[in-house]
C-alpha cells in the first residue's frame, strides 16, 4: 500500500462522515448489563490513568475559570492536556458525562489491535455492511488490520467498524463491545461505557456511547505512548486502500481542521443527532511534546472552530516553555 500512489479511475471514493441515523439494536440484556456496569462506574472513584486530578464544581464539572487558557468555544465540555508535563491547559466541563458518537470508533480499534494478531485479515461480511453508509466494503474481502483501522477511522466508517468488532468477538458484536468496556474501566475512564462499537446513537433518545473529554484525553495518551500506528492514518487527508485483490477506494479524512493543526499525532470525528459534533486530537507542541484537545458536545462545523483555536492558544501558551 502506497498513500501517495495516484488514485486509478476504477477506485471507489469513500463519502465523508456517515453517522446520523440509527444502529442495529442491540439485545436487551447486554443493555441492562452496561447500564448495571454504568451505575457501578457512576459510583468508582477516580484514580489513575496519567491526568492530573481537576478541582471539580458540585456537579463534577471544572470551569474555564481554572484554566491557564481563557478562550470562548461552543462546546458542551472540552480539555486541553500536556501530556508531557501532565499539566490541563484548559478545562471546561470535563467530567460531564456525554455521547461520544464516532470517537468510539478509537477504543474499538484499540481493542481490535490489543485482541488480534499484527498480520490478521479481516473478512467482510453481510453483516458488518448493515449499518448506515455505503464506504466502499464489500462482502468477502479480506482486509489486513491496520488497513481497515484506516478505512475506518479517517472516513469514520460504520461498516468498517462492524467488520472490526466482529472480528474482534469472533463473529459476534457483543463480546468487542464488552471488551471496550473492559478496557476503559483498565484505563480508568470512569464516565465511559459503550453499547455498540459504531458510536450512532441507538434511538432518538439513547446514544450508542458516553463519555467525558477527562476520559477521552486518557485514551489517547494511552494510545499515543502504547500503541501509536492507530492513529497513524488520521494525519493524512486521505488515503488509498484496498483489500486482499480488492478494487481500491479512497478514504478521505472527515477533519476538516486537518491543516491547521501543525505536528499532527492523530484525531478522530464523531457526529451524531444526540452527540452535536465531537472532535478530538493530539499534536506535538514541540518534538516529544504531544498536547491532546478533546471537544465534545459543539456542532458539526463549530467543532473544527474550537479545536483551532484551542491549539492555537496552546500553543501561544506554551511559547515561553518551548
Amino acid at each position: 500500500m502506497n498513500p501517495n500512489q495516484q488514485q486509478p479511475q476504477a477506485a471507489q471514493q469513500i463519502p465523508h462522515e456517515r453517522e446520523l441515523g440509527p444502529a442495529l439494536p442491540m439485545p436487551m440484556p447486554m443493555v441492562v448489563t452496561l447500564v448495571f456496569c454504568l451505575a457501578l462506574l457512576g459510583g468508582a472513584l477516580w484514580f489513575g490513568g496519567g491526568l492530573p486530578a481537576l478541582p471539580d464544581t458540585a456537579n463534577q464539572t471544572a470551569s474555564v475559570a481554572q484554566s491557564i487558557i481563557d478562550v470562548p468555544i461552543q462546546a458542551r465540555a472540552a480539555i486541553v492536556y500536556d501530556a508531557k508535563t501532565q499539566r490541563v491547559l484548559f478545562a471546561k466541563n470535563v467530567n460531564a458525562q456525554l455521547p461520544l458518537a464516532s470517537l468510539t470508533k478509537v477504543m474499538l480499534s484499540l481493542v481490535a489491535v490489543e485482541t488480534l494478531q499484527s498480520d490478521a485479515y479481516v473478512q467482510i461480511t453481510p453483516e458488518a455492511l448493515s449499518a448506515e453508509g455505503d464506504t466502499g466494503l464489500r462482502v468477502g474481502e479480506n482486509w489486513a488490520l491496520q488497513d481497515l483501522i484506516d478505512a475506518t477511522l479517517i472516513p469514520s466508517s460504520n461498516d468498517g467498524a462492524q467488520a472490526l468488532a466482529f472480528a474482534t468477538g469472533n463473529g459476534d458484536m457483543a463480546p468487542a463491545v464488552s471488551a471496550m468496556n473492559k478496557r476503559a474501566r483498565e484505563l480508568a475512564m470512569t464516565q465511559t461505557y459503550f453499547l455498540n462499537p459504531t458510536g450512532l446513537d441507538e434511538s432518538p433518545t439513547m446514544a450508542g456511547a458516553f463519555g467525558s473529554a477527562r476520559d477521552y484525553a486518557k485514551l489517547l495518551s494511552y494510545i499515543i505512548e502504547r500503541q501509536p500506528t492507530v492513529l497513524d492514518g488520521t494525519t493524512r487527508d486521505g488515503m488509498l486502500l484496498a483489500s486482499e485483490g480488492g478494487t481500491p477506494i479512497t478514504a478521505v479524512n472527515t477533519n476538516e481542521a486537518l491543516g491547521q493543526i501543525p505536528g499532527l499525532i492523530g484525531g478522530k470525528t464523531g457526529l451524531t443527532d444526540l452527540a452535536g459534533g465531537n472532535l478530538a486530537v493530539a499534536f506535538d507542541a514541540d518534538l516529544g511534546h504531544p498536547i491532546i484537545i478533546v471537544v465534545l458536545g459543539s456542532t458539526q462545523e463549530g467543532r473544527f472552530d474550537d479545536v483551532r483555536v484551542l491549539v492555537r492558544s496552546a500553543r501561544e501558551a506554551l511559547t515561553p516553555a518551548l
